[in-house]
Parts: structure tokens; sequence; C-alpha cells
């Protein structure tokens, strides 16, 4: 299945996608609804924007995520402050989380969001970042 479906269905709280993409599955980005699969980026941007929208009602772990998203999304649009500010945001929620899943999407947008930009919202992300994953999460 297509990692950006499993990020979006992640982030709204769905325990499986509705439909599965077809370019994870071979039959070509021409039959797949994925906007982040078919290089749509303003699409899934105003997806992943009208998700952290509805969030106030999810789970706090569901927020988090759909802030990943979208700050994954920004980045990838080029959009240093936004994704930036939107991944700090992130990483306020995520506060006093522990959960290794998470522990690693914080990884991924930081990744995302410093190969965008490297400008100071990008490197003050990364040191806090870098602090967050000073702290041990439990293994189980």
């Amino acid at each position: 299945m297509c990692p950006a479906v499993l990020t979006l269905a992640a982030g709204i709280g769905w325990a499986e996608p509705p439909d599965p993409c077809p370019a994870a599955s071979g039959e070509g980005l021409a039959r797949s609804g994925c906007s982040t699969c078919l290089g749509d980026l303003a699409a899934a941007r105003s997806y992943a924007q009208q998700s952290v929208d509805a969030a106030a009602h999810s789970h706090s772990r569901g927020r988090v995520h759909r802030l990943a998203t979208l700050a994954t999304i920004l980045a990838g649009q080029g959009d240093a402050d936004a994704d930036a500010g939107t991944a700090a945001v992130m990483l306020d929620q995520a506060a006093g989380m522990e959960s290794r899943r998470l522990h690693n999407r914080i990884l991924a947008v930081r990744d995302a969001v410093t190969s965008a930009s490297d400008g100071r919202a990008a490197a003050e992300l990364a040191e806090r970042v870098a602090d967050v994953a000073r702290i041990p999460v439990r293994q189980r």
C-alpha cells in the first residue's frame, strides 16, 4: 500500500484507508487516487489542512500524525516557513507522549523539513527534534 495513503490514514485515525493506492500495487499512477503519489501536492495539502482543521475532537496522537502529514507535504512544496511552523506545533502537541511510531514520524518530519530548507526555522526545528530524540522511548 502507498506510504502516503497510510500516512494520511493514520493521521485521520482510520484503521485502514478506504481504498488502497493502485500505485503501490504496480497498477500505475494514472489510476491512483492518491494526490501525493500523483504529485498533486496542492490537493494533498488541502486535504491535510482540512484534516488538521477537523482534528479538534480527535485523539491527541491523531492530531500529531495529522500535523506530521501536513508538515511533510509543506516541505514537499518547499514552503519552508510553514513546514517548520507546522512541525513545531506538532512537537508541542507530542510533548510527553511515548510512542516509537511518533518518534519515527518526528524524525521523518525533521528530515523532510531540513531537506527542503536550510534556513533558521529548519535549523531550530532540527535542534528541538534532536532534544526530543535524546529522550529514550521504552522498548516493549
